[in-house]
């Protein structure tokens, strides 16, 4: 029910049905087999019986390449009609002599053989099981379910098209029995074989018309139905395991009790109850179980596996799903009703446990039942490699059940569900087939909403169409609790809260997802909300309060403001946490540093990501490669991380603003004991290495993007940088827009002076200072951004259109006050120890009026020693190249900060990437999967975690 790494890929089954296929409608197969254990092959032939549903020429049947095609006979209305034949990779398409016309019935024989494909991990990615029992005899099976019956019977491979009877003639060598589908009709004896013939009555799935093949034993256990009929539980064992099937029978005849009682009688009594012993864990054959549970119980002390199985006779078989987007209808069904069965044997608390052990199974990649068609692989499997299964069909739906039941009442549900499986009364009598329907996750949202009288769209629209589910934002609002529903795109999402303050409880409405509950003298940790966790959502309250309670002992004094949790995170959270303003005095006077948590456990991996300016709230690249909590800390005296009484510029230094990461990992490293990795784009980068640099073992890797290691206050790098990459012809365009636009200067400004009013910008610097700096920077942001030479505005280009361009590469607000204030901090480090660059003005110089020397001191704050220190970041870049171990460098060919790279040398255990004609926004992702399977694999070397392939990236 969980995540199965399986290592093989399925062939597929379902999806989009094609015209040529939905132009039939199949009535019949006579399937007309012999297995040859030895050879593990096939030969014989399969009769599809089918009728006209829509004009078509075409006649399209799946079937395997692994099976040859040796002879087909056509047959319109019983006459012999001559055929055209292709082959087309896992299809046969036939066309006929003349049109097939609505009403139609046709037939068409398949002689064929082969050696069909042997299912390299059964029942998931299935075909034929060759065995041996323990003594030495053929042990054979089927399972098919997620790569369709195709594999080795010619069929229409879709479950919207469900034969309303079949006919199996099985030979096999003496003494080999099979079990199959439906009622045995006879056996045939004939030159050391033998011929089964079993009928199937009943509409059944393709996938679900099995093989069970070995030297069985039969054992049986009489039991009376809820309708008061006798009837035989048949088990088909092997000889070795006769007692253990006798054993476990009265067991499993109470597992169909329970079924009968709770959702109508066995649908299939006209035929069977039947199960067979095969050499995998099981797969639920209409009227055939498979078993390969080893006759032991769960941790709930009952056959799982049969009683599974035994669910989707009415999950699955008797109810079937029309197209695999609703295959939580078969799964999620069945395993909530292992779910009720433990509440029966050990009660509600029992019954919570069970829940409980789905929680943490859950992946919520994928709509659990879309809009769309899907197919099993696209349903099952987990996305790109499709090699391990994504099993939310079952857990997921327990939850969604379970939820459910909260909200309509546990009788409203039960009679949903018993209604979904039997719609009537009069259909609990019937066993000609017509019980048998196709259904949809709709069928079910309408039996619900009529059964507890409640508009439900809400409900499904956020537990079924769509992957995020809701997340409960708690937070304490003065005297309040402020409770608000958090969902993607707004939706609504009314669902009532039970909430327990001093041992009263109460239900709480969520009138526009939100409520607010006054606190009084009462704490939050005297509050219990969702007690019993019936509502399914990201994180319980008592885990928020965990981790609330464990920061605040690792950070004495933090702040909490829960927001919205995206992607892996369960939890996520805006903090201010105590910082000592000089760490050479940390009793002195604090400042509250503002960071962003994202909680994914306690035992996952920490990505610390040491931001360059203020803190960015998102997922970062590397949290999602490693499901890793997240650390995002502000930069001391930027953004909302500035002191009440202002920036004390003296102690704006990387020294101290590396103790201020040490001093966080120091304190969170006891309660996050996993692996650490430390990241930062640009600035953050540079600051991820200098840290690395101060303190290289206070995290286990670095991945610093296109941070820049600048040697001088104007590093010339950036400017030989400039006059040598890419193309000459596109320099050449960035030297004459350069010079249009500044002869273009009147103009120009009148552009910037509309832009500015516009955006209520001021420019203290002057407009035509700012316009100057912008030509002078545009060089460097073109090559920074990756700009596109054909779009470089020509000669001839209008004053709007000019402006407009420079304003896209360069950003006149750049140089507003707003930013200029912003950044003041920036400038100020750079201008003291990061050093910076310079402005080339040699393509210009005739046209600067206002900006005759630039620098970028010009934009440091006033009033404030300005003293550069030149030996600060050359001790840091030795280090890196000499010492630097463990390292992850990104860089963009292109970007402009490329030119000051790091460039590690054999001393060092580190990788630089440099993606060829990546700009300043190169990430892991943009890399060619080959690139990218490096990176990942140097990932898993140093950290030896599990690495989650970004994009669509497959990594087996």
């Amino acid at each position: 029910m969980g995540q199965r790494k399986l290592g093989a890929k399925p062939t597929d089954s379902g999806g989009v049905l094609m015209p040529e296929q939905a132009a039939y409608d199949v009535t019949h197969y006579h399937i007309d087999l012999e297995v040859i254990p030895e050879e593990k092959s096939i030969l014989g032939t399969v009769t599809i019986s089918a009728k006209v549903m829509a004009p078509s020429e075409w006649v399209v049947v799946d079937l395997d390449t692994a099976l040859k095609v040796q002879k087909s006979t056509f047959k319109v209305e019983g006459k012999e009609a001559p055929l055209e034949v292709k082959r087309k990779k896992g299809q046969v398409w036939y066309r006929s002599s003349r049109m097939l016309q609505v009403g139609e019935e046709w037939k068409l024989a398949i002689n064929y053989s082969g050696h069909p494909k042997e299912a390299p991990r059964a029942p998931w990615v299935g075909g034929f099981s060759w065995a041996e029992t323990p003594q030495g005899a053929p042990w054979i099976a089927t399972s098919v379910q997620f790569d369709g019956a195709d594999l080795w019977i010619p069929c229409k491979d879709h479950p919207s098209d469900e034969p309303d009877s079949v006919d199996l003639h099985i030979t096999v060598p003496k003494p080999l029995v099979v079990a199959s589908n439906g009622q045995l009709k006879g056996i045939k004896k004939f030159k050391g074989k033998k011929t089964y013939h079993w009928q199937i009555n009943t509409p059944i799935n393709n996938y679900d018309i099995a093989l069970n093949i070995a030297p069985y034993k039969e054992v049986s256990y009489e039991y009376t139905n809820v309708l008061g009929e006798k009837m035989l539980l048949r088990w088909w064992v092997l000889p070795s395991h006769q007692k253990q099937a006798e054993v476990l029978l009265p067991e499993f005849a109470d597992h169909l009790r329970f079924y009968e009682e709770k959702l109508g009688p066995y649908p299939f009594r006209n035929e069977k109850y039947g199960i067979a012993e095969v050499p995998f864990l099981g797969m639920e054959h209409q009227t055939i179980i498979a078993y390969g549970a080893n006759f032991k119980p769960n941790a709930f002390g009952f056959d799982f596996l049969h009683h599974h199985e035994l669910g989707h006779e009415w999950w699955g078989n008797m109810v079937t799903a029309a197209d695999w987007k609703d295959f939580w209808i078969h799964e999620g069904f069945c395993s909530y009703m292992q779910a009720l069965y433990t509440e029966e044997k050990k009660g509600l608390e029992g019954y919570h446990q069970y829940i409980g052990t789905m929680r943490p199974k859950i992946r919520n990649i994928q709509a659990l039942a879309p809009i769309t068609s899907k197919s099993t692989k696209e349903k099952y499997f987990h996305a790109p490699c499709y090699t391990e299964s994504d099993g939310d069909i079952y857990t997921k739906g327990v939850l969604v059940l379970h939820t459910l039941r909260y909200l309509i009442g546990e009788e409203a549900l039960m009679r949903s569900l018993r209604k979904m499986a039997y719609p009537s009364k009069e259909m609990e009598g019937k066993t000609d087939g017509s019980q048998c329907r196709l259904v949809s996750s709709s069928d079910f949202i309408t039996i619900a909403e009529q059964e507890s009288g409640q508009d439900l769209d809400w409900f499904f629209e956020v537990y079924l169409r769509q992957p995020q589910i809701p997340n409960l934002l708690v937070n304490k609002e003065g005297d309040y609790l402020s409770l608000r529903w958090d969902l993607p795109k707004e939706m609504d999402f009314p669902m009532p809260l039970e909430i327990e303050i001093g041992g009263q409880r109460q239900r709480i409405e969520m009138t526009g997802n939100q409520a607010k509950i006054p606190l009084g003298n009462i704490n939050m940790e005297e509050i219990s909300i969702d007690p019993d966790n019936w509502i399914y959502k990201k994180s319980e309250y008592k885990e928020k309060l965990a981790f609330r309670k464990q920061l605040s002992e690792g950070l004495p004094g933090v702040t909490f403001k829960e927001l919205k949790a995206s992607d892996h995170f369960s939890q996520y959270y805006e903090l201010f946490i105590p910082q000592p303003m000089d760490h050479q005095s940390p009793d002195g006077d604090r400042f509250m540093q503002r960071a962003y948590f994202g909680f994914a456990g306690f035992d996952r991996p920490m990505i610390l990501e040491t931001e360059g300016y203020g803190a960015y709230n998102y997922t970062k690249e590397p949290s999602k490669l490693l499901q890793a909590n997240q650390l995002v800390v502000e930069y001391r005296f930027y953004g909302r991380s500035v002191p009440e009484s202002g920036i004390p510029w003296e102690y704006l230094t990387n020294d101290q603003a590396i103790e201020d990461y040490h001093r966080l990992v120091t304190r969170l490293k006891p309660i996050f004991s996993s692996k650490w990795v430390s990241t930062g784009i640009s600035k953050g980068g540079e600051t991820t290495l200098i840290y690395k640099s101060k303190y290289p073992n206070d995290v286990d890797v670095a991945i610093p993007y296109v941070a820049p290691i600048i040697l001088s206050r104007e590093d010339p790098r950036t400017d030989i940088h400039i006059q040598t990459v890419g193309e000459k012809s596109t320099r050449d365009r960035i030297a004459v827009f350069q010079r249009e636009v500044l002869k273009n200067r009147q103009a120009i400004l009148n552009e910037i002076h509309r832009y500015a009013a516009e955006k209520g910008m001021h420019f203290k610097v002057g407009e035509e200072v700012a316009l100057e700096y912008a030509v002078l920077e545009f060089p460097f942001s073109y090559w920074q951004w990756g700009g596109k030479p054909e779009e470089i505005p020509g000669k001839g280009a209008s004053a709007k259109e000019q402006f407009d361009y420079l304003n896209r590469i360069v950003g006149i607000s750049f140089y507003c006050d707003k930013t200029l204030d912003r950044l003041a901090p920036s400038y100020y480090q750079h201008m003291r120890e990061l050093g910076y660059y310079g402005f080339d003005t040699s393509n210009v110089k005739d046209l600067l009026e206002v900006v005759k020397t630039p620098t970028n001191r010009f934009f440091a704050p006033e009033g404030v020693t300005l003293t550069y220190d030149n030996t600060y970041m050359r001790k840091v870049l030795d280090y890196l190249e000499t010492k630097g171990n463990n390292i992850l460098y990104i860089y963009g060919g292109y970007d402009t900060w490329g030119a000051c790279s790091v460039n590690p040398t054999d001393q060092t255990n580190a990788l630089k990437m440099v993606l060829e004609g990546g700009s300043h926004s190169t990430r892991i992702k943009d890399f060619s999967e080959e690139d990218q399977k490096k990176v990942y694999a140097t990932l898993v070397k140093w950290l030896n975690i599990e690495v989650t392939p970004l994009e669509n990236v497959c990594i087996e």
